[in-house]
């Protein structure tokens, strides 16, 4: 459970959150609800329906720091690094 201010009715407001997974095996996802957990300040919400989204979870085989993303990314940086390795070694070569 947490606390967060929403945005107002009708918008659209973005809540992030990690999900730590502590057994492997097959994982169909959840659902997330945002309720109105504080009587102080009530959101007036008369449109509960849309309160609970569904989760879906996909258990990546691969260390906790990494995703898909980062082997994508991987080859094009070290390209990159291997091509300014190739040039300043090249720069060297021609000024002496």
């Amino acid at each position: 459970m947490c606390t967060a201010r929403a945005g107002a009715a009708g918008t659209t407001t973005t809540f992030p959150f990690t999900l730590r997974i502590d057994k492997g095996g097959h994982h169909s996802g959840g659902r997330v609800t945002v309720s109105d957990g504080d009587a102080g300040r009530p959101s007036h919400d008369t449109a509960t329906a849309n309160d609970t989204a569904r989760e879906a979870v996909s258990v990546w085989p691969g260390p906790s720091w990494a995703t898909p993303g980062h082997y994508v990314a991987a080859p094009i940086v070290l390209a990159v690094l291997a091509l300014l390795a190739s040039l300043v070694m090249w720069r060297r070569k021609r000024s002496h």
